[in-house]
């Protein structure tokens, strides 16, 4: 078995959207008015959110907005939920919360190749 040594690169764009969108599914999920067994006519959303980036964009951020209406939602209060989330300053350790692959490098031959593999979050302490 090759050896492998653990990188600790920056988060890719995509690998953001991942973790948002999971940390946003997660608490939906936690929300008691919407258990897979209950049934609603229409819904309602109001999403604004701000994501800020570190290092290389100096501080830049972008502005993700949504207004979304199904069915008849007329009188209905919807129920906000807010959450920040900090990533801290370890790519790996915002991976590893997230369940997300961690890129290795490893020898195939005479070739250096960086390569993503999942580690359970014991694995990693």
């Amino acid at each position: 078995m090759p050896t492998e040594k653990v990188l600790n690169l920056p988060l890719s764009g995509d690998e953001i959207i991942e973790i948002i969108l999971r940390r946003i599914e997660s608490r939906l999920r936690h929300d008691c008015f919407l258990a897979p067994a209950m049934t609603y006519n229409g819904f309602s959303y109001d999403l604004n959110m701000t994501v800020k980036f570190k290092d290389m964009m100096l501080g830049k951020e972008t502005l993700i907005w949504d207004k979304h209406s199904e069915g008849d939602v007329e009188g209905s209060e919807g129920h906000p939920v807010t959450e920040k989330f900090e990533s801290g300053d370890s790519p790996n350790g915002t991976r590893i919360e997230h369940d997300l692959p961690i890129p290795v490098q490893t020898q195939e031959g005479r070739r250096t190749v960086i390569r993503k593999r999942k580690f359970a979050k014991e694995d990693v302490a």
